[in-house]
């Protein structure tokens, strides 16, 4: 899904939903500005969701559906902010990846 101009997070649910064998998924150089917690919620069985270059802002809200999680893309976006709710479900995290220099939360 790399260069679409997909800016709806509906497009994961959807992947996630018809591909259960699916282990990675790259949505990265799209349109996405935000990233809706209730679209992941069929995405546990993902090891890898790579979001970089996309318009993100904000993490927020509990990411429970990719609690199979082991790296997490967000390079090449302008979060200012992740919500520690936002992370807390993703107990199995090794790996994230983001800019520090746009990073403003308090």
């Amino acid at each position: 899904m790399f260069r679409n101009s997909l800016s709806s997070s509906t497009f994961l649910s959807l992947a996630c939903s018809s591909l259960p064998s699916l282990r990675q998924l790259s949505a990265r150089h799209n349109q996405l500005s935000v990233l809706e917690p209730a679209h992941l919620d069929n995405c546990g069985h993902l090891h890898q969701l790579e979001l970089g270059h996309n318009r993100l802002a904000l993490l927020s809200g509990r990411l429970r559906g990719l609690r199979g999680l082991k790296r997490l893309g967000l390079l090449g976006n302008h979060i200012s902010c992740l919500q520690r709710e936002a992370l807390e479900e993703l107990e199995g995290l090794e790996e994230l990846e983001l800019d520090l220099r746009y990073f403003s939360c308090r």
